[in-house]
């Protein structure tokens, strides 16, 4: 049976590795390692991915959805573009309590722009409960303004909801495979 790659990325505190730990249906491979207070915007963040997390999903076609979860921290921006090779699609998750969210956004647009001129991809905005501005609409302005197809979904999105997590790789496959 066919397999798909599907690759998670963002900056570190998005949520990637929470994503992979609450659907993955296999033992989650991780790259933790401690993480220095500098090098997180969230003081209670304990690690960080250093290379890689992977995970997998069974769909119910039966096909195998490998989840690969990239490092947030710019010193390993290689392994992201190593890692999304041959991806089928890429879900960028953005932390809506970080300094600046849109810049956030931009940068990992801008890392993986070869990639997503032919990947469909989507952003998934976390933590939307902490925080008191709870439109989306900047991060569709700032798609915009870099020249993003207006039909990039930008999600709210639970990290630790399999449940969200799931319609998030519905609502990608769609793009993927739309129904005739």
């Amino acid at each position: 049976m066919e397999a798909l790659k599907l690759v998670i990325t963002g900056p570190s505190g998005a949520g990637k590795t929470s994503v992979i730990q609450a659907v993955s249906a296999v033992p989650v491979v991780s790259t933790e390692a401690s993480a220095f207070r500098e090098t997180s915007h969230h003081l209670e963040k304990l690690t960080t991915t250093i290379a890689l997390d992977y995970g997998e999903l069974t769909l119910q076609d039966g096909r195998v959805l490998m989840i690969i979860g990239t490092p947030g921290q710019s010193r390993y921006d290689f392994m992201c573009s190593i890692l999304a090779r041959g991806a089928m699609g890429l879900i960028i998750l953005i932390d809506h309590t970080s300094v600046d969210p849109v810049a956030d956004l931009r940068y990992f647009t801008s890392l993986y722009r070869e990639l997503l001129e032919t990947t469909p991809f989507m952003v998934g905005v976390t933590h939307t409960d902490q925080t008191l501005n709870e439109s989306l609409d900047m991060y569709l302005e700032a798609l915009a303004l870099d020249g993003w197809d207006a039909e990039v979904p930008v999600v709210r999105l639970d990290a630790r909801s399999p449940k969200e997590i799931i319609e998030v790789f519905h609502c990608l496959l769609a793009i993927l495979e739309p129904t005739p």
